[in-house]
């Protein structure tokens, strides 16, 4: 009996010293992404002040001549300044994560003209949702990138961000040029920085709070997730 009992005492000793050393593992991943991503970040912070000081002058240039070309530049620098210190905050307000969407939105339209019809929804009930930074910007780049391929017709990008009760939902939906499909779809399993970044960052960030789908039609690619912040 006393064998028995030391028999499964050890075996639990080693199943919990497994669970231990997996969860360290995933730490020690965690802690990596997290300096790797530091990284990045001071390299794209090369001289910071030059580039606002750059598009500074070039805003007050632009505004005695074409006050769109000028509100353009503003919202470029709006959104420089969001990825350098914004983008390095643990959480953001939800707002102005939004904010810098309707930036990027406006940008993509001046870039790629028609081409896509942008349809952009937001609903937020509660003004002090959190939010990890730039965690839906490569979703809604992805579906630019290959609606813009379509050819000959405008192309609808829908793009609908709800928060309510601390469950934040994000769906983003593009349609595309059939034989684009094999890039988007591997697009969607290698991008390297983009997409697969935000799925790590989110199995970090919200384990078991979190749930992505992505679907595939005939010619049209939907993204629907959701995560529980509470």
């Amino acid at each position: 009996m006393i064998g028995l009992i030391f028999v499964s005492s050890l075996f639990t000793a080693i199943f919990f010293i497994k669970r231990n050393i997996t969860h360290i593992k995933s730490l020690a991943h965690a802690e990596q992404a997290r300096v790797d991503a530091e990284l990045k970040a001071l390299k794209a912070q090369i001289n910071p002040h030059f580039l606002f000081n750059t598009l500074n002058m070039l805003y007050s240039d632009a505004i005695a001549v074409n006050e769109d070309i000028a509100d353009k530049i503003l919202k470029l620098s709006d959104n420089l300044h969001y990825l350098i210190h914004e983008g390095q905050k643990k959480e953001i307000l939800l707002e102005t994560e939004v904010h810098f969407i309707e930036n990027y939105l406006v940008l993509q339209k001046s870039r790629i003209g028609d081409r896509v019809d942008i349809q952009f929804h937001v609903h937020i009930d509660d003004q002090s949702q959190l939010i990890p930074p730039l965690l839906f910007i490569p979703f809604i780049e992805n579906a630019f990138k290959y609606s813009s391929m379509l050819e000959g017709k405008e192309a609808p990008v829908l793009i609908d961000i709800h928060s309510s009760k601390g469950i934040i939902s994000l769906k983003v939906s593009n349609k595309f040029n059939a034989k684009y499909r094999e890039n988007q779809k591997k697009e969607w399993k290698d991008s390297g920085i983009g997409i697969e970044n935000v799925k790590q960052r989110l199995e970090i960030l919200f384990p078991s709070r979190h749930e992505i789908k992505i679907t595939e039609n005939e010619d049209q690619f939907l993204v629907n997730l959701i995560i529980n912040t509470r």
